[in-house]
């Protein structure tokens, strides 16, 4: 029986090579693209900014995100626990997510709710992108008034 990701490519490992290799515990965070790399004991993953992922918040489903910098702080990551994201679908929203409720785009499947068939359509053509293009054509996190508060 065909998926839906039967029809789709999926998201190309990152590049081993391009990883820059940070002190234990610590994490580069230079530009889109850099590698965001965790010594996590119960999850060591790498993620680039404008990597797709999937993501979840608390009762919320996994969702399909793009890893992104805070508008706040212009940071991916926080206390080496937390990895900002921004959740396609309409409108789109963005917040911190556990490193631990994060996974790779390709290690799920959508569930058959109609909301999340339209996020993941739209990350499904951001991923047919460049992640400096993905962060160009979907990024559209702005600061607001609460993100300024808990700065």
């Amino acid at each position: 029986m065909a998926t839906l990701f039967s029809y789709f490519k999926k998201s190309p490992a990152p590049n081993k090579n391009n990883i820059v290799p940070t002190k234990k515990s610590k994490v580069e965070d230079k530009n889109p693209g850099t590698p965001l790399t965790t010594n996590n004991n119960n999850n060591n993953n790498t993620f680039l900014v404008g990597e797709l992922v999937w993501a979840k918040l608390d009762t919320y489903p996994f969702w399909p995100a793009l890893v992104c910098k805070d508008p706040a702080t212009n940071k991916h990551l926080k206390n080496y626990l937390e990895v900002h994201v921004q959740f396609f679908g309409e409108p789109p929203t963005h917040d911190w997510v556990k490193i631990s409720n994060v996974k790779q785009f390709d290690e799920l499947q959508p569930s058959n709710e109609e909301d999340l068939k339209i996020a993941f359509k739209q990350a499904e053509a951001a991923l047919k992108l460049t992640l400096p293009e993905r962060i160009d054509s979907y990024y559209v996190c702005k600061a607001s008034d609460s993100d300024e508060d808990t700065k």
